[in-house]
């Protein structure tokens, strides 16, 4: 019943819902104890689900947080990966972050600075990368051997 009253909704505005992708999904917490098959759910790179965490006063409650996905966390160890670490073996760990600071120090700058990231390092970075692609020349280290 309550997914037919979406279905129409979403019709009024000439939108339509993917059952595959469409679930309804029990916002588990600590008022809210019943069983469902649905407690969680991924959306923009994180995983909204039950999870314990500390109230103010010290408590343990269980609250129905996001955290990183695990599609997303596998993206970010590839990238990592993708800078081939492993080949670069001669090379001095501060070289290599010689290399890598720049761009996560810029990544945070422009998550803090510019609203359309809304504070999010991946979509800071997803920013750079466009940047990156119409204009590579635009920062020095950008011609180095590594991927921002």
């Amino acid at each position: 019943m309550l997914r037919d009253k979406l279905r129409k909704r979403l019709a009024a505005c000439k939108l339509e819902m993917s059952p595959s992708k469409t679930k309804i999904v029990y916002c588990k917490d600590q008022e809210r104890t019943e069983t469902y098959p649905e407690i969680g759910f991924d959306f923009l790179g994180y995983t909204f689900r039950p999870r314990k965490s500390v109230t103010k006063d010290g408590a343990v409650s269980l609250n129905f947080l996001p955290a990183i996905s695990g599609k997303a966390a596998k993206a970010i160890r590839q990238t990592v990966r993708d800078w081939g670490l492993k080949r670069k073996t001669p090379i001095s760990l501060e070289e290599i972050a010689k290399r890598i600071n720049p761009v996560v120090r810029l990544a945070k700058w422009i998550a803090r600075k510019h609203k359309r990231v809304h504070g999010s390092l991946a979509q800071a970075f997803d920013w750079l990368r466009r940047i990156r692609r119409t204009v590579p020349g635009l920062f020095a280290h950008w011609d180095l051997d590594y991927q921002s």
